[in-house]
């Protein structure tokens, strides 16, 4: 397994993650300071936005937050796709307002996907948006550091009658009418400290301007926990969630897709008999580990593995040590997270088969008639007391 990451940066992630036993008691207590200092402002300008000393700003329509209060890899753009296609069968017209992490239009803004077309490729949109506009059909999405602006613009351009903010429980300058968290159901909070001693993007505290939890990667079937994590709130409503992998598609040896290629309709992959691939697997993520197994989950041992940093821009020399090494071991396909492969298309020609392996967030039941029920209460509510905006259709759309 080849990590690219410099040898401090390792060290800090081990001691976040609890990856190690090593004690390097010099950095962890330089780490812990650090943390202390880190979560102390976090916690002063989210009061500071509760005590109404900073400006927040309101979008004429109902506006959805789904976050997190850790780093990466609770399933926030699989969470977003849900809640956006549910909002679709509820009779209301979403749009998705992300920030572009990374991507050239995340300082000026700009549209990913009018619910038709692919405007914007992943070196301008960020890889997230783009691999949530390739599955919203229908639905807008929309990037840009100043969420307001892109949600006027969604509002104007497309009539959109609900927003969906990807990863913005920290994005406290805009209100939101619904406020979701998504916590991981066997590592909620992570070794309990601030960054950069710990994974957390603020202390546990926090939740308390949540609405409601949602619990991720839930083994399937399980029985709910009886007990509730701590620092949730007595009151606050918990659902349950897991995480569903599959083969979107496979693309084959000669080119990879580009990007204006008209993805909504490519079918699924079907009837791959995976134990019969000898499958080669790299990815770019938050947590490598977790596509290792899920690609296990479905049936498949790969004979290697390669994983890079979260958001890695693949260069020639990267594909070309993947490639060798996927001869070297006589595979037959290579495989990586749809993430990556948005940031791989119409860059490379492969000499295999790529498998793009996407995650579908999934609530098991009564957890999804609950969490549609707890949606639909909160928008009727939001809409009732809202100012009106000179559109019917958004009033409409509850009764629908």
């Amino acid at each position: 397994m080849r990590q690219i990451n410099l040898p401090l940066f390792s060290r800090i992630e081990s001691i976040m993650l609890g990856r190690t036993t090593r004690s390097w008691p010099l950095l962890r207590h330089a780490l812990s300071l650090l943390s202390a200092g880190y979560g102390l402002a976090a916690q002063k300008r989210r009061r500071r936005i509760e005590l109404k000393q900073q400006m927040v700003q309101k979008l004429p329509c109902p506006v959805i937050s789904v976050g997190n209060i850790t780093l990466g890899g609770t399933g926030k753009s699989p969470m977003t796709v849900y809640i956006a296609r549910l909002l679709q069968r509820q009779g209301f017209r979403p749009a998705v307002l992300s920030r572009g992490y990374l991507g050239g239009a995340e300082k000026s803004g700009g549209v990913v996907s009018d619910g038709v077309n692919i405007l914007l490729d992943a070196d301008m949109a960020g890889d997230e948006p783009l691999m949530m506009a390739q599955q919203l059909k229908g639905v807008p999405v929309l990037v840009g550091k100043d969420r307001y602006r892109s949600g006027m613009k969604a509002i104007q351009a497309f009539s959109s009658t609900v927003l969906v903010l990807d990863d913005a429980f920290q994005h406290l300058r805009l209100f939101r009418d619904v406020n979701l968290v998504l916590l991981d159901d066997e590592q909620p909070f992570g070794n309990g400290w601030v960054v950069p001693a710990g994974p957390l993007r603020e202390p546990v505290s926090a939740l308390r301007a949540a609405d409601a939890i949602l619990l991720t990667r839930c083994k399937m079937g399980a029985a709910p926990q009886s007990t509730r994590p701590a620092g949730i709130p007595p009151e606050m409503p918990i659902f349950r969630s897991y995480h569903r992998a599959s083969i979107r598609r496979v693309q084959p040896a000669e080119k990879n897709q580009t990007i204006q290629a008209k993805w909504f309709s490519i079918p699924p992959a079907q009837n791959i008999d995976l134990s019969a691939c000898r499958m080669f697997a790299f990815s770019g993520i938050a947590r490598n580990a977790d596509f290792r197994k899920s690609i296990q989950d479905m049936g498949c041992q790969p004979v290697g593995f390669l994983e890079y940093s979260d958001h890695h821009h693949y260069s020639p020399t990267d594909i070309e040590y993947i490639v060798r090494n996927a001869v070297d071991h006589q595979a037959d396909m290579l495989v990586t997270t749809e993430k990556d492969a948005c940031r791989l298309a119409g860059r490379f020609d492969w000499p295999l088969p790529m498998g793009i392996v996407g995650i579908d967030i999934a609530l098991p039941e009564p957890d999804a008639t609950a969490f549609s029920s707890f949606l639909q209460d909160r928008l009727a509510s939001s809409l009732k007391f809202s100012s009106h905006i000179g559109r019917t259709d958004i009033h409409d759309a509850i009764s629908s």
